[in-house]
């Protein structure tokens, strides 16, 4: 997994308390997904055996030459699916909310709140498989006009919250002129 932490500047005496990802069950479903579009093609071919073994040698190579393309299409659309997988990071230090969110190959999102700006923490579990694997959503709402922090589809949102609002109880409120909010997309 990449090292987000030399990605992130983090402020003298702050700590990283939360590194989340989405949940494994997910990601999972997404493979699973993809496995049933990988077998659309063998699929076809074992349906319509009779006909590929009488057709013509020429259109037969033509349609390997489909297949394959489309199967290696099909691997470019997996290679998406891990590298967003483990780019797509939620962040919780004793300072900061942080989430970085990489949205394609050529798009990437980061939001950061102060942990003293935060004005409102909320965890949504939706659905039999969010239920029946402990995973949903947690939302952060800030003092600035920023949307919400949305953390999507991470393990276990409900301790996620109290993490966060244990950081947002525990800093002093001092410290809330040293960091700004901010969130770009670039």
């Amino acid at each position: 997994m990449p090292d987000h932490q030399t990605k992130i500047k983090l402020e003298p005496e702050e700590r990283i308390l939360l590194m989340l990802y989405e949940h494994p069950i997910v990601l999972l479903a997404k493979i699973l997904t993809w496995a049933a579009i990988v077998l659309i093609p063998f699929a076809l071919e074992w349906f319509a055996r009779s006909y590929f073994n009488a057709i013509d040698p020429t259109y037969l190579a033509l349609w390997h030459l489909l297949r394959d393309t489309y199967l290696l299409f099909t691997l470019v659309g997996l290679f998406l699916i891990l590298v967003l997988y483990h780019l797509n990071v939620h962040i919780v230090t004793n300072h900061r909310v942080i989430d970085l969110d990489q949205m394609s190959l050529t798009k990437h999102r980061s939001a950061e709140t102060h942990i003293n700006r935060i004005q409102d923490v909320s965890a949504e579990i939706k659905g039999l498989w969010g239920h029946l694997f402990n995973y949903g959503h947690v939302d952060v709402q800030s003092a600035a006009d920023l949307a919400k922090i949305r953390f999507e589809n991470v393990p276990d949102p409900k301790s996620v919250k109290r993490i966060i609002l244990d950081a947002l109880y525990i800093h002093p409120k001092s410290d809330v002129t040293k960091t700004e909010n901010r969130g770009t997309v670039v």
